[in-house]
């Protein structure tokens, strides 16, 4: 008789989906009006480029240490709310509180009203490449905290 041809059983390799990664794009916030940092300038203001500095460009919205704003126009007190403007008033009321010491665990958007340390007029030491990138109240008011509100002059995001 001939040859057996017996089958053989070859799979047939099935398709299967690769999935590939999307990239996700996100954006930057823009809340209208919002200031989710509550530092007096809208999170629009700090979204702009680092050229509208004097508008509150190139900030954080997250972050209340790069508006070096005590609320002060005619004094050494403030009160709780933040008007995102650094006047000669700001500047004389961080340089009234020179040498003050305290808690710096302070909330800056507590009452400011009273005399002595508060971080309002506090920042500590520069922790990025611009003047306003300021790390978080250090619990002393110094020389340091005066160069650094004088550097801000001028800031208006009203």
């Amino acid at each position: 008789f001939g040859p057996t041809i017996t089958p053989t059983n070859t799979p047939t390799p099935t398709p299967t989906s690769t999935i590939t990664p999307t990239p996700t794009v996100t954006p930057t916030k823009q809340p209208d009006p919002g200031d989710t940092d509550h530092d007096g300038c809208s999170d629009v203001q700090e979204n702009q480029p680092k050229a509208n500095a004097n508008q509150g460009g190139g900030r954080n919205y997250l972050d209340i240490w790069d508006v070096f704003d005590t609320d002060t126009e005619n004094g050494l007190n403030a009160g709780t709310a933040l008007t995102g403007t650094v006047t000669i008033g700001d500047i004389f009321a961080v340089a009234g509180h020179f040498g003050d010491t305290g808690d710096a665990g302070i909330d800056p958007l507590s009452d400011a009203s009273g005399a002595g340390y508060h971080t309002r007029f506090d920042r500590g030491d520069i922790i990025g490449p611009n003047t306003w990138n300021r790390a978080p109240a250090d619990g002393s008011v110094t020389i340091t905290d005066i160069f650094a509100i004088a550097a801000q002059f001028g800031l208006d995001c009203s």
